[in-house]
């Protein structure tokens, strides 16, 4: 007989990896794995799209070349996190992340509904990982 203990099951990234590249998740699912939970994602409202087009635009300017600027593409921060931040810096080109990064100079969310999500669930991922900005 169930005592009405509702179980929940963690996820590792590299069992997320694989239901990506089985096309049992796919972008239209806006997930991203964060302590090992699939979290649905913020919708993409036009002023957080602006947002975001800004935000790289200047830190392409400000960082210049041996850096590349990420919008919304994911780095892979330990066994259970596979965050998807708004923008990322990483040192080097493009092709050097053939696989996600681990790492990153900075990281930036932007949040309107979600900010203390940000801030507190996934900045703490971020300060783990050892990502101070």
């Amino acid at each position: 007989m169930s005592d009405g203990t509702v179980r929940t099951r963690r996820w590792t990234r590299v069992e997320y990896d694989r239901l990506v590249e089985a096309e049992i998740l796919g972008p239209e699912d806006r997930v991203e794995l964060l302590g090992g939970e699939l979290v649905v994602k913020e919708p993409q409202h036009r002023p957080h799209a602006t947002a975001i087009l800004l935000v790289v635009r200047a830190l392409e300017r400000a960082f210049g070349s041996g850096w590349t600027v990420q919008p919304q593409l994911p780095m892979a921060l330990d066994d259970e996190s596979e965050p998807e931040p708004d923008v990322s810096v990483v040192r080097g080109e493009p092709r050097d992340y053939l696989s996600h990064p681990s790492h990153a100079a900075l990281v930036v969310e932007v949040a309107s509904s979600r900010l203390d999500f940000d801030r507190e669930r996934k900045g703490s991922l971020y300060a783990r990982a050892g990502i101070a900005d």
